[in-house]
């Protein structure tokens, strides 16, 4: 009997660790897909839209039109690395409109890489050769 008490005890343990584990996982994401989603809104919106539909309220005043995040055939036909270096650098050193700046010194790498997550989201896409 104590042995059996003693297994049900490691299992329930253990069920109750690892869920514990996902749920805090499942947060941490839901945590970052929120933060990628205020930088967007905060950093790239003004220019490309709440929608990422390239129709900010300041994307009239810029020589060229801002990319359409949501164009999903255009942006599925970018590499993750590719979207990293233009928000990275900004337009001009990627060989795109020179009106985008680098946000390098705005933005860490790590909340880079959840802003290209978050436009993935937008396009509703992935890369795709």
């Amino acid at each position: 009997m104590k042995k059996s008490m003693l297994t049900g005890s490691f299992f329930l343990s253990a069920f109750l660790f690892f869920s514990v584990s996902l749920t805090n996982g499942a947060q941490a994401d839901s945590t970052a897909a929120q933060k990628a989603q205020g930088d967007y809104m905060g950093q790239c919106s003004p220019c490309h839209g709440e929608q990422g539909d390239g129709k900010g309220p300041l994307a009239e005043s810029l020589g060229k039109a801002p990319r359409n995040h949501t164009d999903s055939k255009y942006m599925s036909a970018r590499t993750d690395e590719q979207l990293i270096k233009v928000v990275t650098d900004g337009g001009a050193v990627s060989g795109f409109d020179e009106g985008m700046p680098p946000f390098s010194t705005i933005l860490s790498n790590e909340e880079i890489k959840g802003v290209v997550a978050y436009v993935r989201q937008l396009c509703k896409c992935k890369y795709t050769k």
